[in-house]
């Protein structure tokens, strides 16, 4: 009975059967979580399974707000400094008033100061480790 071929072929379709539920289910949470990022489309209660991911991604927005300094005026323009490496020696610089930013260093204190605050029961890296090894055997069949 091992070299039958119905049953190899029964075996190799529950396999596929099983890679396919489980790309089903990664990409409803991937989606959970981007909805969530966007604060549209909650899931229908508290306690559907996707609800916990759907929080995480607000919960990753709001962080992920917090993070971004805000800008600052243009002398030249009014707006908003469009900062890049035009400086001579390639420093952070506006192009239009020439003022030096040290964006970098705030998003990094931004960062720094939120990363701490993201709960371990949401923690983006831990669930995103998990994803991408399920991803990674998936690939590989």
């Amino acid at each position: 009975m091992k070299n039958n071929p119905q049953t190899l072929h029964v075996m190799r379709s529950d396999a596929d059967a099983m890679n396919a539920r489980t790309e089903v289910v990664l990409a409803a949470v991937d989606g959970a979580i981007a909805f969530g990022r966007l604060n549209v489309n909650q899931p229908p209660s508290g306690t559907h399974w996707l609800a916990r991911f759907w929080n995480m991604g607000r919960k990753l927005a709001e962080l992920e707000g917090e993070k971004q300094p805000p800008a600052e005026e243009c002398a030249a323009t009014g707006q908003g400094c469009s900062t890049g490496p035009h400086g001579p020696n390639g420093e952070e610089q506006c192009r239009y008033c020439g003022e030096e930013s040290d964006a970098e260093a705030a998003c990094r204190e931004a960062y720094d100061n939120t990363y701490h605050k993201v709960p371990a029961e949401i923690s983006y890296d831990r669930w995103r480790y998990v994803w991408m090894k399920a991803r990674e055997s998936l690939a590989r069949k």
